[in-house]
């Protein structure tokens, strides 16, 4: 009887679990479709405090409220993919060489840094981080690797996973966009554009539901084509923003609305962008 109490116990934590992640799910990406809802992101999670691409940054942006975590894939010689920024190992490990050139054993006890500090955080996998985030995050995978087999090994990997719908699939060429979206169509894909011809060719694709944008180009009447296809506008809060946040609270995210179709900001202040987004209304 006791055995049968504690299984039964057991089978309604995991039910409660699961039905709690998938109701958050549901809300990601009812956000997500919602164009008056500004989506937050968090570049290379919370690194603040814990170090860039780690799994306890995801877990800090998870807690605060982050929509999407902004992380960056490579491969490692044998085929692993791994969630790091720079291709060589020598700033944000106490490790040396270059990742391409290197096995996953070589890599896997290698400890991240914060700044010159070690810290007891390991690699994470691609794996790792699909595990954490599955229902409680949408990823942006900054896609560094080259090779179109680790292309190949990501999307295998993000359907084996269930995780269609919580990644959005980052590109920097939008010319590879047909050939990635046919590996799997319920991958959201975001395209970068570089210059205003980019977007008119980036709108031809009508399976795409996000473009990355630059200041240098942006205008109200190029992008109000992009936002009355249902498409979602992200721009970087990274370098001239954030450095006026650094400055004054809000002026930097203040200067980002004077674009009118933005709804997703990427920055390196993800719980200062939140209070601002929440304190302006940019997320009823």
């Amino acid at each position: 009887m006791k055995k049968n109490i504690l299984f039964l116990l057991a089978v309604t934590v995991i039910s409660l679990t699961s039905f709690a992640q998938n109701t958050k799910l549901d809300s990601l990406i009812a956000n997500y479709h919602n164009q008056h809802y500004v989506l937050s992101v968090a570049h290379r999670a919370v690194h603040d405090t814990y170090p860039e691409n780690s799994l306890e940054a995801i877990r800090e942006a998870i807690r605060i409220g982050v929509d999407i975590a902004e992380l960056d894939l490579r491969e490692t010689k044998d085929g692993k993919l791994i969630i790091m920024h720079d291709g060589t190992l020598d700033r944000t490990t106490n490790g040396t060489g270059i990742v391409k050139d290197l096995k996953w054993k070589d890599l896997k006890d290698l400890k991240l840094k914060i700044g010159d500090s070690i810290t007891n955080e390991n690699i994470p996998t691609l794996e790792d981080v699909f595990k954490l985030a599955k229902g409680n995050i949408l990823l942006d995978l900054d896609f560094k690797a080259k090779s179109e087999r680790a292309i190949k090994n990501t999307y295998k990997l993000i359907k084996k996973k269930g995780m269609q719908k919580e990644v959005i699939f980052y590109l920097y060429d939008y010319k590879k966009v047909p050939m990635v979206y046919a590996l799997n169509p319920d991958v959201k894909i975001m395209p970068r554009a570089y210059s205003a011809a980019d977007v008119e060719n980036i709108l031809k694709f009508d399976y795409v539901t996000v473009i990355q944008v630059d200041d240098r180009f942006y205008t109200d009447e190029l992008l109000k084509k992009a936002f009355d296809k249902g498409m979602r506008v992200w721009v970087n809060a990274l370098g001239d923003y954030d450095d006026l946040e650094r400055l004054e609270k809000y002026t930097g995210f203040e200067k980002c609305f004077d674009k009118k179709y933005i709804n997703i900001i990427q920055t390196d202040f993800p719980q200062q962008l939140l209070d601002y987004l929440n304190m302006k209304g940019y997320r009823n």
